[in-house]
């Protein structure tokens, strides 16, 4: 592991404390950078006051905007998985009565997840996890409401 100084010289200012940026490089850890005033700072504390700061950051429970627009996503993918599913599970069971009208309406379905999904993914690059949260919570009634209007109950 290497250290190195990644600010250069002191530039010197009048009432203030130059504190040098470090960086350390590891295999794995990538890049962590911190200053050797937030460590001291951090070292003034009581062990209580370090858990107080570190256990929101460490609680597993917890799921963000990120996560749950991603659950969303693979809610969503998974949407259309069992609408393209349910084609062939027409197939199998009517057999030889099976029509492409009957399966039309389960495609359109799987349509509708698709483009929800699409949607979905599009505003999650743009890093609006909310919306695509909430893209996943609208597409779920719309469904269901296609399948007791279209489909039948």
């Amino acid at each position: 592991m290497k250290l190195r100084d990644t600010d250069g010289p002191p530039k010197p200012r009048k009432g203030t404390l130059w504190t040098p940026k470090w960086t350390i490089i590891g295999p794995k850890s990538g890049e962590l950078e911190f200053k050797r005033r937030e460590l001291f700072e951090l070292a003034c504390h009581s062990e209580i006051e370090i858990y107080r700061r570190a256990l929101p950051q460490v609680t597993i429970l917890r799921v963000t905007k990120e996560r749950w627009a991603q659950i969303g996503i693979t809610i969503e993918f998974l949407i259309v998985v069992r609408a393209l599913g349910e084609f062939f599970r027409l197939k199998h069971v009517q057999g030889t009565n099976f029509s492409i009208a009957v399966a039309a309406l389960y495609v359109g379905g799987a349509l509708i997840a698709a483009c929800s999904c699409w949607a979905g993914v599009t505003i999650y690059f743009f890093r609006r996890y909310t919306l695509s949260a909430w893209i996943t919570l609208a597409t779920v009634p719309v469904l269901l409401a296609y399948k007791i209007a279209v489909i039948g109950w």
